[in-house]
Formats: C-alpha cells, structure tokens, sequence
C-alpha cells in the first residue's frame, strides 16, 4: 500500500497576498492506494506541483514464463535460450 500525504508546514498563506484566482487549495490530505505485492517503489519526485512516483513490477522466478519438456522430450536447441527458441515457434507458426 502506497500513502500519499500533504502537509503544508512553515507556508504563510495569508499573508502570501491578495488573489485573484487560487488554483490550488492548502488543505491537508491523505490517499491510500493499494498495489500488487509484485510492485516495488523506486522512488518519488515532486517537480512543478507535480508528483511523479516511480514503480517496478519485479516478476518473481516462478512466475515467468518457462518450457516444460513433454515425455522427458524438449525441442529445445542446446545454444539457444528460451527466449530465442519461442522466437522461432511463433515464427513458425506464423509461416504455417
């Protein structure tokens, strides 16, 4: 679970001047957002009134993709990984 919280210590806001217009209200909040235990925070930037949060999907080893041979048999090359050998299976299959 992500909190988002705002607190607005040491701003002088009426004595800030006379408005015309205020776009943004100094009131205090707080939001919760709840995120997959597979996500993790990276980091966080506040930039022009901006709040960017930088988050990672971290896959977990049994949760990846993986080729599971059938009768004790996988058409796998010896050179070739996973990836490249998944490759060619769609290629091949698009060829058909």
């Amino acid at each position: 679970m992500i909190t988002v919280r705002s607190t607005y210590e040491g701003i002088d806001v009426e004595g800030a001047g006379s408005f015309l217009h205020k776009g943004m209200s100094f009131k205090k909040f707080t939001r919760k957002f709840t995120i997959a235990d597979d996500i993790v925070v990276k980091g966080a930037e506040m930039k022009n009134g901006m709040l960017t949060i930088d988050l990672e999907r971290v896959i977990p080893e049994e949760k990846k993709p993986r080729i599971v041979p059938i009768n004790g048999k996988a058409d796998v090359g010896e050179n070739k990984s996973d990836a490249e050998f998944l490759a060619e299976k769609k290629e091949d299959e698009l060829n058909f």
